[in-house]
């Protein structure tokens, strides 16, 4: 009974500290302030259900997820979308192509900056397809 009662305490604080975690980390790294400027509406297809991105702020890193994102284009922008257990703090993003000012390629990744922010987004693509959507539209 005793081990019963750890389990559920440890469970509870375990889940509070993540949810903590997450808004926390939403604020620092920049995601709140695109969420704020760039909240989707839009339902779309994501095209890459297990995105690896990595958020910048300036030059350091401040957000790195491998494989709980799903990114999505279509001719309005970008779409990112946390997976649920990320989710917490963190809303999907429209990034409007029109506000993309830089699109770049190194190997498999895609270099995203984004106008009036401070913030830069890279994402693995591996097949080269958000590269063509980027270059295509931005």
């Amino acid at each position: 009974m005793k081990n019963n009662k750890f389990v559920v305490v440890f469970l509870i604080l375990f889940c509070t500290a993540w949810v903590a975690f997450s808004y926390w980390q939403s604020s620092e790294s920049g995601w709140k302030e695109l969420a704020i400027l760039y909240k989707s509406e839009d339902t779309i297809n994501y095209q890459n259900n297990m995105a690896t991105l990595t958020m910048y702020k300036g030059t350091k890193v401040t957000y790195t997820n491998q494989g709980g994102i799903k990114v999505g284009t279509n001719e309005k922008g970008l779409f990112i979308k946390p997976d649920f257990v990320f989710s917490f703090g963190k809303k999907a993003l429209q990034l409007p192509w029109s506000k993309i000012s830089e699109c770049g390629a190194k190997k498999d990744w895609v270099s995203i900056r984004i106008t009036g922010t401070n913030v830069s987004i890279t994402i693995k693509d591996s097949n080269g397809e958000l590269l063509k959507e980027c270059l295509k539209y931005s």
